[in-house]
This record gives structure tokens, sequence and C-alpha cells, in this order.
């Protein structure tokens, strides 16, 4: 048994076990890719925050918010594929499926996403809403996100039937087919999960672009995404059919 003196050799044990990505490891092209282009995404994020004060408004702050979320998922799928945390991590890459899913239409339908972040604003202000109460942007991102999942499986069959796999590992306890592999190495998975995990740094970088594209700055923030997807790209990725308009990203070096 240990207790909590023995913290400090604990986490060395965990450290030791996880994956290094050395130039030797067979995924490390991946891995680093998915790392640096993650910590990229978080950067320039930060920037934004930090220096377009004037130019975000309520047509891009919710939008911010979702992409804020989204590079958090995908650090924490680092995270968990370093450690072998196989069947979480595919509950990572469903939320980081929905929420690009969510951001699409959100960049689609700017005006009406910048009322519905208004009208919540102005809900919490005058304390309208109690603890328990749905707000109206959740409402809002719900029946989005319900319409997106619907469309996949119809236009996108193949998708939708990948989309309903990785919810059942990763999000259902009763799902038992990855839960073997956990806490030991395992290629293809690891191979999977970080390319999942691509796909959608491509698409938030995407999805950043579209964010900002009738500001002032959207010529420089275009130019400054182009070094992520040209990362990604240079991993050998294929994107898949469902980033629809984001393809266009595709092919810029």
């Amino acid at each position: 048994m240990k207790y909590n003196y023995d913290f400090e050799d604990i986490q060395e044990i965990f450290e030791e076990k996880s994956e290094s990505y050395s130039v030797h490891h067979p995924n490390q092209k991946l891995a680093r890719t998915h790392l640096v282009s993650t910590y990229n995404l978080h950067t320039f994020h930060s920037d934004v925050r930090n220096s377009m004060g004037n130019s975000t408004g309520d047509r891009h702050k919710t939008q911010l918010l979702l992409l804020n979320q989204s590079i958090s998922a995908s650090y924490a799928l680092y995270h968990l594929v370093q450690n072998h945390c196989y069947t979480t991590a595919y509950g990572r890459i469903r939320y980081l499926w929905e929420l690009y899913l969510i951001l699409q239409q959100l960049n689609r339908r700017k005006g009406r996403t910048g009322a519905k972040y208004q009208r919540n604003r102005e809900a919490l202000t005058d304390n309208e809403y109690m603890s328990y109460q749905t707000l109206p942007l959740t409402e809002y991102l719900s029946d989005i996100r319900e319409t997106v999942i619907n469309n996949l499986r119809h236009q996108h069959e193949l998708y939708g039937e990948i989309y309903d796999y990785i919810s059942n590992i990763g999000s259902h306890p009763h799902s038992i087919k990855t839960s073997r592999n956990d806490d030991k190495w395992n290629f293809k998975l690891e191979r999977d999960l970080f390319e999942f995990g691509l796909v959608f740094n491509f698409g938030q970088a995407a999805q950043f672009v579209r964010t900002f594209s009738d500001v002032r700055e959207s010529t420089d923030i275009r130019n400054e995404m182009e070094h992520v997807f040209v990362h990604i790209e240079r991993s050998g990725l294929t994107l898949p059919e469902f980033l629809e308009d984001d393809i266009e990203f595709t092919n810029i070096w």
C-alpha cells in the first residue's frame, strides 16, 4: 500500500510507463505533429484573446469558447494516448468530432449565433435564470448538435457508423472492445487515435479562419493558420469528406 509521501515515486513509475515518442518510435511523427499543432492552436487562441479585443464581437465569442474546449480536449487526447488510456481517449475523439461539427454551423450562421450569445449574456446579467435552468446558448448548441449528428448519419453513412462505433467505445462502460488493450502500448490504437486527433486539429485551424473571416485581421489569421495546415498535411494524413468546405485549406504548400 502506498501513501501520499510516495507521490513522487508513483508519479515517476507512471512517467516511465508512458510513451516518450523519440525519433525511433513507430508513431512518433503523428504524436509529435499532434502535440505541436495543439500547442500552436493554444498559443494562437491566447494571442487572439489578448490582442484582438476590439475586433472580437458577439458573432465570434461562442466560437472562441468552443475552440478553447476543443484545444483542451486535444491536449487531453495526447496525454491519454501517451499513457495507454485508449478507451477513454476515444471519448475525447467523439467530443472533438461534435465540437467541430457544431463550430461549422456556428460559422455558417454568425448573425444568429451572435444574437444567441447576446441573449445569453443579458440573461446572466439580469439573473433571469436559476442555476438549474438551461441557458439560451446551451439550448441553441444542443439543437445544433442533434442536427449535425443526424446529418452525419444520413449524408455520410460510413462516417455516421464510425461516429457511433467511437461513441460506444469511449462513452459507454458496457463496451469492452478496447479495454483489454488499455494500460499497455498498442500500435494500431495509438495510430488511429492520433490520426483522428490531427483531423480535428486541422478542423480547429479551419474554424479559426472561418470565425474571423469578417474582421480586418482575417488575412493575417489565415496566414498564421497555414503553418498548422501544412504541418498536419506533411504528416501524411488523408482528410475525411465530412470536413466538406474546409478541404479547401489543403494542398497550400
